[in-house]
């Protein structure tokens, strides 16, 4: 009974929307709406399958979109808090990406025909002469198959094509200065084989816009309209395994015996060379529409699974506008071109052996310079086949449409925005397949994910070429973005170096390039519902997704490119808002999705509705970004493809340093095989080490080994890369001996997980904390994430789990000998080491002298670590530092971290805080617990030379997205710090405070004034005769220390 009332609430919803029924919309085989059925989650709960709606407008029909999602039940009532539901809590149901399609034959049914022009009682006859013509005045009419030279349309004429089987027009060159018509909106023309073929050879005019091409110039209109199909493009419903005959498809087609159809592939490799892309004639088509028989069987098998599904293209139409078969023999085709201040309305026109190799514009279907459109000006409904560059091209033209076309075997990129001025755009529901990289790189041979090819995270350097005139066609992508102002929906890309690129355009190029337009600064309009796949193998960190490269022209000239294909500085080269991209597929991948990304202030990059399957990584983000609502499976029931398959999966790979990431609501699929792991940080570096960057919430498992759950990679210190990431400890076996062990970061490496669902266990939120290899004889540095006792080893993982009890944060520091007024440059650049500053040591738990890490390690001033019920100790190797500072690169804004560390008996020190509002001294506390109950504004300095300090960024904040809560790092840019002076300095004792209970809540302080930088006057200690122990790396006794003496109503220590 619930659930038959939550289906009946669900469709009152689309009752109360539209008042009529609309289609339910996505691309996965069909299933209804209310008979989902809820799941058990893990911890008991008991879940309600709702339905989330939400009105799309569209240019000609409105639809409604139903999402089926898992959330807790509140007994929601009304619309709005089923959205509020939905921002609250999402567990994924079925799938993860709900994708709008673009609706089949039963939900499109073509017109009724009307003002058909071909019928017009004034039309005149078309010259059947085979020299130039021109037609001055007056409307013709082709009513029989003609060849000419060349066609100029003039201003005030126009031309009118009869709907009869066979028609065609021969020409070198079309000019349209008045109207050209074949069909309009009204009257499409049904009848098989019109056309118009373009001739002629490369000759020394080929640079000639009219050169085998049909231009369309300032005030001329191009009509173009072929039978409509509906839809041009589908997916199978069921896979079709080798030797079918016959295809199920999703949806209802109106296709024809006799046409052609595009199977396309779902193996990972989709080369021009080595392809599973195949093209048969339909036979038959059953009465449901649903059923296609082919004329001849299927050489490969093509997945129809629940994951993902082939798409099935139709390549047939009425119209078609080609070049001769002399294309072939130097890549020259045809070509159509739209100017400024021209309209081109095309649809269902198929282009064949189109476009001209590398000349600049030449392009098969090419909206060029014209403008803001207005939406006037479109490609709809058509084909391109056997391009020899690019298919569809918005150039300098801004209010276009690319809608429900099929680009398929084309050289370079095919769905192309060219100068990086192209905005408002709505590019829909098209596929692409099979595109060409042009004169690819032999250092970005398919490396399926492994080794360092195509450059590594620097990529490539690409500049313009003869044989390559744009030089990002060395990374040629089925959709080529380079400005994000524009609207992407619904569609799909099969190979490529990407499906999509975004490269970024600090300036605009080509034709454009003095308009000052900078479209890296662009935000993102739309990317929902779009799939890529089976590309991302040319090059150890390219994805079917890829955000990142830069296009620049050197020193301004036109034309004259310089491509950087990988990660470009500052931080991805972007500067705008965040992008988001919605309901997103991606398979068989080396990365489903690749954001080199940038950092901002708030989260700028978010998948939200994603799925990534039999991929090698499902997605890699650098900058602060989060995934929402997600599917990852490590491999999928796709048996066809199983040699071409990635062999293992790291379902997200955190990147190691500088950035924050939050995953909620992400179920892993098939986590089994070897080298298969849902979650694994990457921590290869001794200088760029891991903040707490990590959160998540929500995971689900379906056949995972409870040991894939998370991994925690051991990169060793002297193993790890050169560069900044070396270690500075020598050379070697002196290297090993120095440094044993992990490096600094991998040291350090931690996640943390909101719930303790992943973890298996009761105790809730979690941080999982790096385990140091076991035979490193500095032992004491595997246990710096083992919190307390109820901390579990998770050796199988390499972490120790933690539970946090709501009071544990992770928090970062940068701790150097000497004051400084600013961070120094080196520990916010690329280095993050400043030799200078460099001071090493111990820091320990309070009341654990097992339980330590060392600071300096590899040559780092950073340290990481859990806060706010475990005090830190710092003792020194070279004893206490007059000057010391300690920058808040990472810490809370209120609770505070104890730390603590020992100056020589009777010293007399200064404490202060320098946050953004100035620098302020701090005082001395009478006690510790006045200390610690200071909004960290006191400093307590004990008989036994232990000076305390309870470090607190009040200006500090957390980030938050999906449910999630990210503690704000980058505080040593901010130079927020804290400085102690002293006038002793030297060896002190190895003075270890106990284990802290749990801190008083701070009392509010007033605001102090701002002080300058301290002066020389110092505060005297207590005095007492000085004792000395060793310096501890790692201390020498296996017994505790005693305690420090304090006054026992002072005590906040466990006994």
């Amino acid at each position: 009974a619930a659930w038959a009332v939550r289906c009946l609430y669900a469709l009152s919803v689309l009752a109360v929307l539209g008042g009529k029924p609309w289609p339910v919309v996505d691309t996965e085989p069909r299933q209804e709406v209310c008979s989902a059925r809820g799941r058990q989650a893990s911890n008991g709960s008991g879940l309600a399958l709702v339905q989330r709606a939400r009105l799309l407008s569209r240019e000609r029909r409105s639809t409604v979109e139903i999402q089926s999602a898992v959330f807790e039940d509140t007994g929601v009532a009304d619309v709005g808090a089923v959205l509020g539901a939905h921002q609250r809590r999402a567990q994924w149901h079925l799938r993860a990406a709900v994708q709008r399609r673009m609706g089949d034959a039963a939900e499109r049914p073509p017109p009724e025909r009307s003002a058909c022009p071909f019928e017009a009682p004034d039309l005149k006859s078309f010259p059947r002469s085979g020299a130039a013509v021109v037609l001055t005045d007056g409307r013709y009419l082709l009513d029989a198959s003609a060849g000419v030279s060349s066609l100029t349309i003039v201003a005030g004429a126009e031309l009118v094509f009869k709907d009869m089987p066979g028609l065609t027009l021969r020409a070198e060159s079309i000019v349209v200065e008045g109207v050209l018509r074949l069909g309009s909106q009204t009257c499409p023309l049904l009848a098989a084989g019109i056309g118009i073929t373009l001739v002629g050879e490369r000759g020394a005019d080929f640079a000639k816009d009219e050169a085998k091409g049909l231009v369309v110039e300032k005030g001329g209109m191009l009509e173009m309209h072929g039978k409509p199909y509906a839809p041009t493009w589908t997916r199978l419903a069921e896979s079709a395994s080798p030797g079918a005959m016959q295809l199920v498809v999703q949806d209802v087609v109106d296709w024809e015996v006799g046409q052609e159809v595009l199977v396309v592939t779902t193996a990972w490799t989709d080369d021009s060379g080595n392809h599973q892309n195949e093209v048969r004639t339909i036979a038959s088509v059953d009465s449901s529409g649903k059923r296609i028989g082919l004329s001849s069987p299927l050489r490969f098998g093509h997945y129809g699974g629940q994951e993902y599904q082939a798409e099935v293209a139709l390549l047939g139409r009425s119209i078609t506008v080609q070049g001769d078969e002399q294309s072939e023999n130097d890549n020259f085709g045809g070509h159509v071109m739209c100017k400024r201040g021209s309209e081109c309305r095309v649809s269902g026109v198929k282009g064949f052996r189109l476009g001209q190799l590398n000349v600049m514009g030449k392009y098969p279907f090419h909206l060029h310079l014209m403008g803001d459109v207005g939406q006037r000006s479109y490609f709809e409904d058509c084909v391109v086949q056997r391009s020899f560059f690019r298919a569809f091209t918005i150039h300098g033209t801004s209010g276009a449409r690319l809608s429900r076309n099929v680009a398929y075997d084309v050289m370079g990129s095919a769905y192309y925005l060219e100068d990086g001025v192209e905005e408002r755009n709505l590019i829909e529901f098209n596929l692409g397949a099979l595109v060409h990289i042009i004169k690819p790189r032999s250092d970005c041979a398919p490396s399926g994910g492994r080794g360092y090819q195509c450059g590594g995270q620097p990529g490539i350097v690409v500049d313009t070429e003869a044989a390559r005139i744009v030089p990002t066609d060395a990374t040629a992508a089925v959709f080529y973005c380079t400005n994000a102002n524009n609207r992407w929906v619904g569609n799909s890309a099969s190979g490529g170096f990407s499906g999509f690129i975004f490269p970024s355009l600090p300036d605009a190029v080509g034709e454009s390039r003095n308009t000052g337009v900078k479209p890296c600064t662009k935000p993102l309009l739309e990317f929902d519902s779009n799939t890529a796949h089976s590309s991302g193998r040319f090059g150890a960190r390219s994805g079917c997704i890829y955000v990142g490269g830069r296009l620049t022209e050197k020193n301004g000239r036109k034309h004259d490119y310089t491509y950087v294909s990988g990660r470009t500085t500052p931080e991805g080269g972007r500067s705008a808002g965040a992008w988001i991209f919605t309901n997103t597929k991606t398979f068989l991948c080396n990365r489903g999705m690749m954001w080199w990304g940038r950092g901002a202030a708030e989260y700028v990059f978010g998948l939200e509705g994603f799925e990534a399957h039999d991929v090698e990584r499902s997605s890699q983000q650098l900058g602060d970004t989060y995934m929402a609502g997600a599917i990852v499976s490590a491999r999928t029931g796709n048996t066809f493809a199983s040699s071409d398959l990635p062999k293992a999966c790291v379902g997200f790979e955190m990147y190691g340093t500088g950035l924050m990431t939050l995953l909620a609501d992400v179920t892993f699929r098939n986590f089994n095989r070897e080298g298969d792991v849902c979650v694994q940080d990457l921590v290869q570096s001794n200088a760029h080490k891991m903040t707490g960057m990590f959160n998540c919430r929500g995971f689900a498992y379906e056949n995972v080994d409870f040991s894939k759950r998370f991994l925690h990679t051991w990169r060793f210190a002297c193993g790890s890369a050169g560069g900044v990431h070396r270690a500075l400890c020598g050379m070697g076996a002196a290297c090993d001996a120095r440094c044993p062990g992990l490096s600094g970061a991998s040291a350090l490496g931690n996640l943390q997980v909101s719930d303790g669902t992943p973890i298996g266990w009761e105790l809730g939120a979690t941080i999982l904390g790096s385990a140091d290899i076991s035979t490193n004889p500095i032992g004491g540095r595997r246990e710096w994430w083992h919190l307390d006792d109820s901390c579990e080893l998770r050796s199988d993982w390499g972490f120790w789990a933690c539970p946090t009890y709501g009071r544990r944060e992770v928090i970062s520091l940068n701790i150097l000998k000497g004051l400084y007024g600013q961070a120094p440059d080196q520990l916010t650049s690329s280095d993050r080491r400043y030799d200078p500053g460099l001071v090493e040591g111990l820091i320990y738990h309070f009341g654990h002298e097992d339980r330590y890490i060392d600071l300096g390690f590899g040559g780092s001033e950073m340290i990481t670590g859990a806060c706010c019920d475990i005090g830190w100790y710092l003792h020194l190797n070279e004893g206490a530092q007059k000057e010391l500072t300690v920058y808040l690169h990472q810490m809370v804004p209120e609770g505070g971290l104890v730390f603590a560390t020992s100056y020589p008996k009777g010293a007399m020190l200064r404490v202060h805080r320098c946050l953004s509002r100035g620098c302020q001294e701090l005082t001395q506390a009478a006690s510790f617990a006045e200390m610690v109950r200071a909004s960290g504004t006191r400093y307590f300095f004990g008989e036994d030379g232990v000076l305390y300090i309870k470090l607190l960024d009040e200006e500090n904040s957390y980030r938050s997205a999906v449910g999630l809560r990210q503690l704000n790092h980058q505080g040593t840019r901010r130079n927020h710090r804290y400085t102690v002076t002293s006038d002793k300095g030297g060896s002190v004792p190895f003075s270890l405070p106990r284990t802290l209970l749990a801190l008083p809540t701070p009392q509010p302080q007033p605001t102090p004034q701002p002080a300058p930088q301290p002066t020389p006057a110092m505060t005297r200690a207590p005095t007492s005769s000085p004792t000395f122990a060793p310096t501890a790396t790692p201390a020498p006794t296996p017994q505790p220390p005693p305690a420090p003496a304090m006054p026992q109503s002072d005590m906040e220590f466990c006994k």
